[in-house]
């Protein structure tokens, strides 16, 4: 334990934004449930060498500890969305390198890093009261395991810096690369959609029937639910009293579902809705891949209800929306799809590959004839040169690389295709996009200046020396894991885990 730092103040002085939201209580869902009544009595192998549970429970742990530190509040909302099992397996392998490169982290390292965090600073000091209640309450954790993990993260630090040490930036790539970012041009183009060729694809039964016979395994139909739910909305502009009253409102209602019969409810969802004066509502079947965002559940409450047995009803589940009463209506277990089931989809499917194919050709036979009356007429400008092929020419404002485009959206191939044309070269060959076929003719090109490269030079070259460095290190970090060989039994304990 780092009994220094819980005596000593900082001078450095650090915004101090989330004392307000830090000092809370939360449960925690790591991976313990994984090692309960499980097949495997290791966590995995790295570099050939077995991975403990309790090892890798403690890594994910000190995982988790940072995201919630770089995340601040937000972390409670983008935690479904963190890998952070995957992170940790990433920590052990580095921390396994570290090592193994003699990479050493002092105490006074530890303390230095600590007390720049705005979560343990009370009026601009380190404060040895809050940091022993964050510790306890938001990151359940004790100070020597809290330290351990920061000496960790430094050592991923200066690991880092060592993979990225040969990362250098010459003075014409800075340019080339400003040019690169910060141009803007203007083109026209000609776009031919699938969608406008789908009357003149044909698709018959039998191919239908042999696609079918040949993908069968593409067509395994997820688990689908179908929900009744009540909800009593949120409540807004009421007094205390009648906040008092829908809660208590809320209770009897669950009370009465919950204890109709020793057997199960008795009272079904619409008889006590209808005695609260509460219509019940229904979902229709939908998967976890394809939820109804219809009825505008957040994701902790979908959670919920693909956990639920068919029949079974849900205690009060309270949201920022309102409170919900669920009831499985209908739940059907993953299945492959029969063919009548999946027919119209599996057509559709083959209709819009054939008008694909449709569209490609016509989109070439268009350039094809466009080369010509150019050939024949060098002075027409794009426009008039293709209005005579009867195809609208559509154009796009004045953009740079990455911009959505109105139409387009942010389609790679199509601003590819656009900045690799020139003065020279202004027609594009057929650009394949996420909307169709294109072909593209430059109108106009801004180039950037020297006198706006001067300005923004120093920052640029920064902001290009960081992603110089993330990109080497995502490098070596990808062979560092090829190296490490992963044996991991964690993905397969919750598979296993999911399946019963």
């Amino acid at each position: 334990m780092l009994k220094l730092l819980r005596k000593k103040g900082v001078s450095k002085k650090i915004l101090w934004v989330l004392a307000v939201v830090i000092i809370i209580s939360f449960g925690f869902f790591g991976t313990a449930y994984l090692v309960d009544n499980s097949s495997f009595n290791y966590a995995g192998k790295i570099f050939g060498r077995k991975i403990s549970l309790d090892a890798f429970q403690e890594s994910y742990l000190h995982t988790r500890n940072q995201a919630i530190l770089r995340y601040g509040e937000e972390f409670y909302k983008i935690e479904p969305f963190l890998n952070l099992e995957a992170e940790t397996w990433d920590r052990l392998i580095l921390l396994k390198e570290a090592r193994r490169r003699g990479i050493r982290v002092s105490d006074e390292e530890v303390i230095e890093t600590i007390a720049q965090y705005p979560f343990f600073q009370r009026n601009d000091r380190f404060d040895k009261l809050l940091y022993h209640d964050v510790l306890r309450y938001v990151l359940r954790s004790s100070p020597r395991d809290f330290e351990e993990g920061i000496r960790g993260t430094i050592a991923f630090m200066k690991l880092y810096q060592q993979a990225a040490s040969g990362v250098s930036v010459a003075e014409e790539e800075l340019f080339e690369e400003y040019q690169r970012q910060n141009a803007k041009l203007q083109v026209s183009y000609v776009l031919f959609s699938p969608e406008d060729y789908k009357k003149e694809a044909v698709v018959d039964e039998k191919e239908i029937r042999e696609y079918y016979e040949g993908h069968k395994t593409f067509f395994i139909m997820p688990l689908l639910i179908n929900v009744e739910y009540l909800k009593i909305p949120a409540p807004e502009d009421k007094t205390a009293a009648e906040k008092d009253q829908q809660e208590s409102q809320i209770r009897q209602m669950a009370e009465e579902l919950k204890t109709a019969s020793p057997a199960g409810p008795s009272a079904d969802l619409k008889t006590v809705g209808e005695k609260y004066g509460i219509t019940v509502q229904e979902s229709g079947l939908f998967s976890q891949e394809q939820p109804n965002l219809k009825i505008g559940w957040s994701y902790e409450l979908l959670k919920k209800a693909f956990e639920m047995e068919q029949g079974q009803i849900s205690e009060a589940l309270e949201t920022t929306e309102g409170t919900y009463i669920l009831k499985i209506k209908e739940k059907h277990p993953p299945h492959m799809a029969e063919f009548q089931e999946i027919r119209e989809k599996i057509k559709e499917a083959l209709l819009l590959e054939k008008a694909k194919a449709l569209a490609q050709n016509k989109a070439s036979e268009y350039l094809k004839a466009l080369k010509e009356n150019l050939a024949d007429t060098p002075q027409k400008d794009f426009t008039q040169t293709a209005s005579p092929l009867n195809r609208p020419v559509l154009k796009t404002p004045l953009f740079h690389r990455g911009e959505y485009l109105p139409g387009l959206g942010i389609s790679k191939e199509f601003q590819d295709a656009a900045f690799r044309l020139d003065t020279q070269n202004k027609i594009s060959e057929v650009v394949e996009t996420s909307r169709g076929f294109a072909i593209l003719h430059l109108d106009s090109l801004q180039p950037v200046s020297q006198e706006d490269f001067e300005k923004e030079k120093a920052q640029f070259a920064k902001t290009l020396f960081q992603e110089k460095q993330n990109e080497a290190f995502n490098d070596f970090l990808s062979a560092l894991r090829i190296k490490a060989n992963l044996e991991d039994n964690i993905s397969k304990l919750k598979a296993q885990r999911e399946r019963q």
